[in-house]
C-alpha cells in the first residue's frame, strides 16, 4: 500500500479546518469571481483542485473485479472528496445551496457552480471592459479620474 507522501488520495494534514477563516465570502449569484478567488488557494495548498476539476477521479470500490476486499483508495477518496464537498457548501447561501442541494460529489457541484455563475460573470467581465474603455478623463482631477476607473 502506498504512504501519505506519495498517495494521491490523502491530503497533508488531517487537522480539521475552519473554511470559514479562509473563506469569508458565501456564494451567492453575483461574487463567483470573488469567491472562487478565496477557494482556489485553499484547494491547491492542500492538494486539493482535482477533485472537484475531475481530475482526481474515485477509484474503484473493489481492489479487482473478482474480489470484494474494498479498495482502500476508495475509503480514503470518499472520505476526502465528502470534507471538500462540505467546505464548499458551507460556504454558499441559502439561494445557490438551494441550487445544488442533490448533488453528491465536490466536483458535481463544482461544475454546477461554474455554469451557474461563470456565464455572469463573463457578463459583468465584458461590462467592465466597456467602462473603461469609454471613460473618459475629460476635465476630472488624475485622482478623481482613477478613483472613477477603480469604482
Amino acid at each position: 500500500m502506498a504512504t501519505s507522501s506519495n498517495n494521491p488520495f490523502s491530503t497533508n494534514s488531517s487537522t480539521p479546518i475552519n473554511i470559514n477563516h479562509f473563506v469569508s465570502l458565501k456564494l451567492d449569484r453575483q461574487n463567483f469571481l470573488l469567491w472562487r478567488a478565496q477557494f482556489l488557494p485553499l484547494l491547491r495548498g492542500y492538494e486539493l483542485e482535482g477533485y472537484v476539476s475531475g481530475a482526481l477521479l474515485c477509484p474503484p470500490k473493489f481492489l479487482s473485479s473478482m474480489d470484494t476486499t474494498i479498495n482502500p483508495n476508495y475509503i480514503t477518496w470518499q472520505k476526502q472528496d465528502n470534507i471538500l464537498l462540505g467546505w464548499i457548501l458551507s460556504s454558499l447561501t441559502e439561494p445557490v445551496l438551494a441550487q445544488v442541494a442533490g448533488l453528491s460529489t465536490s466536483a458535481s457541484v463544482w461544475q454546477a457552480l461554474d455554469c451557474m455563475c461563470a456565464s455572469k460573470s463573463r457578463a459583468r467581465i465584458m461590462q467592465l471592459k466597456l467602462e473603461l474603455q469609454t471613460t473618459k478623463k475629460g476635465n476630472l482631477s488624475m485622482i478623481d479620474y482613477l478613483q472613477k476607473i477603480k469604482s
